[in-house]
């Protein structure tokens, strides 16, 4: 949900603090330069029509305003910073880092807009730059909440989430009261397994901003967490409602729990493998409710789901997500994403069905894996994963140092894999 994150600090930010003036001292400065008069002339009216399209919430008109102003004066750190905020809006990350940069080069930025400038420099991968970025602005002024804010993000996506809470905390205490801080504290708080704390900061966070999407999938991760599901599933919805979700060429009714005898239900994935092999474990509900099932999923999922669903039609997404050649558009009835299907079969724990797996290994491959580890030697095998995910995926909090493992590795009698 990270651009939903970003989308909404910019639907948060006001213009930053004192533009009015800045842009009357601006014009004025222009005026009277001794220099390219009439180019600074030309850039200051420009400069007046963005200011007036924006006000009047034509974006791209003032956009284009903007970019005419900087054609005239490319130095204009205003006309930059202004065009990295609508560019962050559309999603064009790297052309907006580009302005962005151009403008704190120009003078250091704040309040929202080194806020923005923080979201999109950690977008983008670029930690350590965002690190100083917000470190600098907490240091030329305190008691901006927004940079401690900025701040608490760049601790929180580095999985610090201790000292991210410290900032939020700073935040708070300089002023800061949006939804999005008190989500992303929250946020926080459920990272260190502080359920309550972070509850009541989702709930704070929806009394300022109703239908937060951002704070509704959280707080249905942290009734998840507690075995809530009853409570968790339905704001879990809010997933889809991140940039991040993918598009699909062809669209279909959206089944709703309904009936499904005798209807062709498209079940595709939306996340990573994981979570296509946990929500994989509804589609035999599906099956036995009536439903005949066509199964997109990741390419490496491919030959396992086939295996394990032999009366569903199971192929491999491909980029553009269009449907195979042998699966009619028309024979589609209704479509579903797979981290859906527990909304409708997953109220309790009681709905978990007990079975011996869902999944099934290809037999020539477990006779292949049972001799080469029969090649170890006695003793008890053990597998072992010690890393998982990306730095998106909280990577740091989902991994365990090889060097963490020494002491269990070296127990006698077992052999790890």
């Amino acid at each position: 949900m990270q651009h939903t994150v970003i989308a909404g600090s910019i639907a948060a930010t006001d213009r930053p603090r004192g533009a009015a003036m800045f842009l009357k001292t601006f014009i004025a400065a222009l005026a009277k330069s001794a220099g390219g008069r009439g180019r600074a002339k030309r850039a200051a009216a420009a400069m007046e029509e963005a200011e007036a399209s924006l006000e009047a919430g034509r974006t791209d008109l003032a956009k284009t305003h903007y970019l005419q102003a900087l054609a005239f004066d490319p130095a204009l750190a205003l006309a930059h910073e202004r065009v990295g905020f609508l560019l962050t809006a559309e999603g064009r990350y790297d052309d907006a880092l580009h302005h962005l940069r151009a403008a704190h080069s120009a003078r250091p930025l704040a309040g929202g807009a080194i806020q923005t400038f923080v979201q999109v420099l950690l977008q983008r991968g670029a930690h350590a730059e965002a690190a100083r970025a917000a470190e600098e602005a907490v240091a030329a002024d305190a008691s901006d909440w927004e940079s401690w804010f900025s701040l608490a993000l760049v601790h929180q996506r580095a999985h610090r989430y201790a000292e991210a809470i410290e900032c939020h905390d700073k935040a708070v205490a300089s002023g800061g009261s949006g939804a999005e801080l008190h989500t992303e504290r929250a946020v926080a708080l459920q990272h260190q397994g502080r359920i309550a704390e972070a509850h009541a900061g989702y709930e704070r966070a929806l009394t300022l901003r109703p239908g937060y999407s951002l704070a509704r999938f959280h707080k249905s991760l942290a009734h998840l967490m507690c075995g809530e599901y009853a409570a968790g599933w339905p704001d879990y919805e809010m997933r889809l409602a991140s940039a991040d979700a993918p598009t699909r060429p062809l669209h279909y009714p959206r089944w709703d729990g309904g009936e499904l005898s005798g209807r062709t239900v498209l079940v595709y994935g939306e996340q990573g493998l994981g979570d296509e092999i946990m929500f994989a474990s509804c589609i035999p509900d599906m099956q036995a409710a009536g439903a005949r099932c066509v199964i997109e999923c990741h390419a490496s999922l491919q030959r396992l789901f086939a295996r394990s669903f032999p009366h569903a039609t199971v192929y491999a997404a491909t980029p553009d997500r269009a449907l195979p050649a042998d699966v009619a558009p028309d024979a589609i009835d209704c479509e579903v994403p797979i981290g859906s299907l527990p909304l409708y079969y997953r109220h309790s724990a009681d709905d978990f069905p007990q079975h011996e797996g869902y999944l099934h290994a290809a037999p020539e491959r477990v006779a292949w894996w049972r001799s080469r580890l029969d090649t170890l030697g006695p003793g008890l095998k053990v597998g072992i994963s010690w890393r998982g995910g990306t730095h998106a995926t909280r990577t740091g909090s989902r991994s365990i140092a090889l060097e963490a493992w020494l002491p269990l590795l070296k127990m006698p009698g077992l052999e790890f894999v």
